[in-house]
């Protein structure tokens, strides 16, 4: 399939000066959903329209406002598709200055019939990447009771994202009996080659797990029902400390403020953070505690404004910093590094 489009902007003209990339997400026709009827007070089942099948997730160029998307979707889709329940396109895009975004959707089109002519493909996708919490994982390594599994998957023809054909969905297994089946949702497209089918990487947040040795098979199908897994081993210990990888400030030497980040292994993860800063006779000067949630491998900014604890503005001189970052409450790494703070 293929779609032609174009970014609009405010004036309903052809945002000509809009450069960059459009995401799309091709959704199968609106299904009667009802809901289990749950509730404190008695609830009841409650039927509404939804879009739960999914049939392509691309990343495509947009150059001049134009942008032209190719997806094959699944064959399998055939037998539940017609021409009378339109399916939808939704998009999103953005430009390569980060200043201008633009969102749209479509459904004023049928998906129905197959291509007699389409050359079979008969190779399963591509398990590029696949670990936990951080590229650094090697298999059988020690990992803490909630990682974060992240793959990177491709396929020449298209990933299958469908839920139309049973068992052909991409799907998650701990340790041989509990299969995950909700990984289309945590899926995110990445640029590939036009023509060149999908790419895409999967964060995938585990919970829980218990002590001791486990197995993960990631399984994943194409649009041509091929499918390709990839099995890791690792080891929970619960009450792993995280790793600090580096702990840096934006501003260095800092004239009016600067801002602390600590990369670490746990991804996405609840996180408090503190950052304590001393003078070079070993004396504290200031510190701060935040909690929040990581931006993957990197925390949320600490700012500090070069005022000591009694709100003063410390010397110009070299000051050393430490970082500490805590996760379940118990749990730390430490780090320090050198900072140096230029007159006004």
């Amino acid at each position: 399939m293929e779609f032609s489009g174009q970014i609009l902007d405010r004036k309903g003209e052809l945002a000509s000066n809009f450069n960059g990339a459009v995401v799309s997400t091709l959704f199968g026709p609106e299904q009667s959903i009802i809901t289990h009827g749950y509730g404190d007070m008695g609830g009841n089942p409650f039927v509404y329209q939804d879009r739960p099948n999914r049939l392509a997730i691309n990343v495509d160029t947009v150059e001049g406002g134009r942008f032209t998307v190719r997806m094959v979707i699944p064959s399998e889709v055939n037998n539940e598709y017609d021409n009378y329940r339109p399916s939808m396109l939704n998009l999103y895009a953005y430009d390569s200055r980060d200043t201008l975004e633009a969102r749209g959707a479509n459904s004023d089109f049928y998906i129905y019939g197959y291509e007699d002519e389409a050359v079979a493909d008969t190779i399963g996708p591509n398990i590029i990447t696949m670990g936990l919490n951080d590229n650094t994982f090697t298999n059988g390594s020690d990992i803490n009771e909630s990682p974060l599994l992240l793959a990177t998957v491709s396929d020449e023809s298209g990933v299958n994202f469908s839920s139309a054909g049973i068992g052909h969905s991409m799907t998650l297994t701990l340790d041989g009996t509990t299969t995950f089946n909700d990984l289309v949702s945590y899926y995110t497209p990445m640029f590939a080659e036009q023509g060149k089918g999908t790419l895409g990487s999967i964060s995938y947040q585990l919970s829980n797990l218990s002590n001791g040795p486990h197995t993960l098979r990631l399984r994943v199908w194409d649009v041509y029902n091929n499918v390709s897994d990839k099995t890791i081993n690792f080891n929970v210990v619960n009450g792993l400390a995280p790793e600090i990888a580096d702990v840096y400030c934006a501003a260095n030497p800092a004239s009016v403020e600067t801002s602390f980040y600590v990369k670490h292994n746990r991804p996405d993860a609840v996180m408090t953070v503190t950052i304590e800063v001393y003078d070079l006779m070993g004396r504290r000067v200031w510190s701060t505690t935040q909690s929040g949630r990581s931006d993957m491998y990197t925390t949320t900014p600490v700012t500090w404004d070069l005022t000591d604890v009694s709100g003063r503005r410390v010397p110009r001189g070299i000051y050393v910093y430490r970082a500490t970052i805590t996760t379940d409450g118990i749990k730390e790494a430490t780090r320090a590094k050198k900072l140096a703070v230029a007159g006004e």
